[in-house]
């Protein structure tokens, strides 16, 4: 068997990312929707600072009810 020299691999990581929140508090809390999307985005931005591929889909609304 010949060795690897894994030095010479490249692998770079990939994970998906998206945020949810129930819509019914939007209107409640002024604020929340842009709150979340920013923790999104910060977590985007450490996952990607890593050298990991992120395929943000943002926030996405759960309806309640």
């Amino acid at each position: 068997m010949t060795g690897i020299n894994l030095a010479s691999v490249s692998q770079r990581h990939r994970v998906g990312l998206f945020s949810a929140s129930p819509d019914v508090y939007w209107d409640q809390f002024s604020g929340l929707k842009r709150t979340v999307e920013g923790f999104n985005g910060r977590v985007a931005a450490r996952l990607e600072a890593s050298g990991v591929e992120v395929g943000n889909l943002g926030i996405e609304c759960v309806r309640v009810g």
